[in-house]
């Protein structure tokens, strides 16, 4: 079993070097959730969820979710995009209707946890 980490928005996953792959065997292994997800807030600017990965069958979990806190990093071939999450941060879009399938995300100081965790958690122990 892998802890690693993926970006919600490109889907890619963090390597050992720092940047962002497309294949999950390529992700950087943490071995454990939080420091993945204190390493993902700290070191990177965007949203991202913490999974549970199994290489033998391929299985996925996201456990935990969150929002890094370092400093953007633009690149004039992404000038534009900035730009463009930027204005749809602002309110420059519909409101989103929430769907009531999808299971709630508690707050916990700024760590982002899916409901019913604590017992996902004692099964993973």
């Amino acid at each position: 079993m892998k802890v690693i980490v993926q970006d919600l928005e490109t889907m890619r996953f963090l390597s050992t070097d720092g940047r962002w792959v497309d294949d999950r065997e390529d992700a950087r292994d943490f071995f454990s959730l939080l420091p993945a997800y204190y390493f993902a807030r700290d070191n990177t600017s965007r949203h991202f969820q913490v999974v549970l990965y199994c290489p033998e069958d391929h299985f996925c979990a996201s456990i935990i979710a969150g929002k890094g806190v370092a400093a953007a990093e633009v690149t004039e071939s992404g000038a534009e995009t900035v730009a463009v999450k930027i204005l749809n941060q602002h309110g420059n879009r519909r409101a989103k209707r929430r769907n009531p399938t999808r299971p709630i995300l508690e707050s916990v100081k700024g760590v982002y946890l899916p409901a019913g965790f604590d017992e996902a958690r004692r099964h993973l122990n």
